[in-house]
């Protein structure tokens, strides 16, 4: 069994599962202590008013969580290479925006 395929895209992570499940993350600074990362959550455009934190330094911390939140909807077969994925999303996707 395979884990769910990442894409980053220009503002979210997209995570869709052999089942055609989708979940959209939305990574950013924290508006109101941005010495914090923020990770919301969205299934097929709906907001799942759900969200975890890191500290901006430290996105091993905020991939784990976000997996661990991500494993409640979707089936995930190697938690440890699907957060070495999810970290990679994120670094990537911080990395393609600007700071706000």
């Amino acid at each position: 069994m395979e884990n769910p395929l990442i894409t980053v895209q220009h503002e979210h992570i997209v995570i869709t599962s052999k089942a055609h499940k989708q979940l959209r993350l939305h990574v950013s600074h924290y508006v109101q202590t941005p010495a914090h990362l923020l990770c919301q959550f969205a299934e097929n455009e709906n907001n799942l008013f759900a969200a975890v934190f890191a500290t901006s330094h430290d996105t091993p911390q905020l991939a784990r969580r976000a997996t661990s939140f991500i494993r409640a909807y979707l089936f995930i077969a190697d938690v440890g290479a699907m957060e070495t994925a999810v970290l990679q999303a994120i670094d990537a996707s911080l990395r393609n925006r600007p700071r706000s």
